[in-house]
């Protein structure tokens, strides 16, 4: 357990089971938290390149069965702008000790590919329950806070329909939306984290 700033503790247990008996004591005291997805839960994420989007996906998870990995999901990578299908194809496995055998692999269904570690993201995650970054809303437990006028409760109940200057963000109270990503509270997370390698000139 430590202590935070803005009367804040963080509670890290030691085991699994332990994780859950936590989660649920908060939940009936109706105490506001927030936590993320166990490891034990998470997909071991890979990319899969050199694979034509032709390919069935089907077949890929099968290959992958059949060598030991147990697919969770797989998808076909699109170029952004164009949406354009590309020889890239994102693999979550479920969490096993052989995980990290995949990358062992360099054919699959005939054809010379290659499994790599995805890309890490430099962007903060943002609530969209609490507005509160590092976390996302599918493990908040927070007070809803609205992406617009800062009140208690979720954006999509906000009686203000209309867009116009009269906004407020809950993270700094200037007059903008809490997800405008020029927010000062956000900036100052994002240098924190991920500080520049060489100064800019």
């Amino acid at each position: 357990m430590k202590i935070l700033h803005n009367d804040q503790v963080r509670i890290q247990p030691t085991e699994g089971s332990v994780y859950y008996t936590i989660v649920k004591a908060l939940m009936e005291k109706n105490t506001e938290f927030h936590t993320y997805k166990p490891k034990q839960e998470r997909s071991f994420r890979v990319v899969l390149k050199n694979t034509h989007p032709s390919t069935d996906l089907n077949e890929v998870k099968q290959s992958l069965t059949d060598k030991g990995h147990v697919v969770a999901n797989i998808w076909n990578v699109q170029q952004r702008v164009t949406n354009k299908p590309l020889p890239m194809h994102f693999i979550g496995i479920k969490p096993h000790d052989n995980n990290k055998e995949i990358y062992e692999i360099n054919t699959l269904l005939n054809t010379i590919g290659q499994f790599e570690a995805p890309h890490t993201h430099r962007e903060i995650p943002q609530c969209m329950r609490c507005q509160n970054f590092g976390h996302t809303k599918n493990y908040c437990r927070n007070n809803p806070r609205c992406v617009k006028c800062a009140a208690e409760h979720l954006t999509n109940y906000c009686p203000r329909k209309v867009r116009d200057d009269k906004v407020k963000c809950v993270n700094c109270n200037e007059k903008r939306p809490a997800n405008y990503r020029v927010d000062m509270v956000h900036k100052q997370i994002q240098q924190k984290l991920y500080p520049r390698v060489r100064k800019q000139i």
